[in-house]
This record gives C-alpha cells, structure tokens and sequence, in this order.
C-alpha cells in the first residue's frame, strides 16, 4: 500500500522487514525476551518477504514519524490508549 499516491505509513519507527505485526515471543535466559512476527508478508509476486538484511535495510519507513517523548511512554505503557491513532486524529482534525 505504501507505493500508492493516495497513501501515507504513519508510526513511531519503520518495520526494518519485521512488518510491525509482533505478537509471537520466546523468553530467553536472564530473562531476556525475543519477539517476531506471528504472519507471513507477502511481496507483490507472492513471494514471502523476510526480515532486513544485516545492513538494517527493509521494511518500510514512515512518511509521519510519530515522535516518542514522557508523553508517548505514559500512554502507550501506563494506560489503555492507542497513542499512535489518537496523535494521527489530532494532526488530520
């Protein structure tokens, strides 16, 4: 979607490859944790798309980066609020 006009990717940070859906974890020793996405992305030609190469290059980057501040952590992390469509609805509205 991010290759149409009519478009624009909106978040906190670019995917990197890992495509921001996040919702498979393992806990690693000294409580370490790994996290992953839990879908396959697919390229245009069907074909799955893997993470970024080591060069951290992939992914898609946002046109809007939404900024983290003391604001941001609170919300996202202290309460049931989804800080980035409500900073998106401030700045369309």
């Amino acid at each position: 979607m991010a290759k149409l006009p009519q478009v624009s990717v909106v978040g906190i940070q670019g995917t990197n490859g890992s495509f921001g859906s996040v919702d498979g974890f393992d806990t690693m020793p000294e409580g370490m944790m790994v996290t992953y996405p839990s879908i396959a992305c697919l390229d245009e030609d069907g074909g799955i798309m893997i993470d970024s190469k080591y060069q951290g290059t992939g992914g898609i980057k946002p046109e809007v980066v939404i900024p983290v501040n003391q604001e941001a952590v609170e919300k996202i992390f202290e309460e049931d609020y989804d800080y980035e469509l409500e900073y998106l609805l401030k700045k369309i509205i």
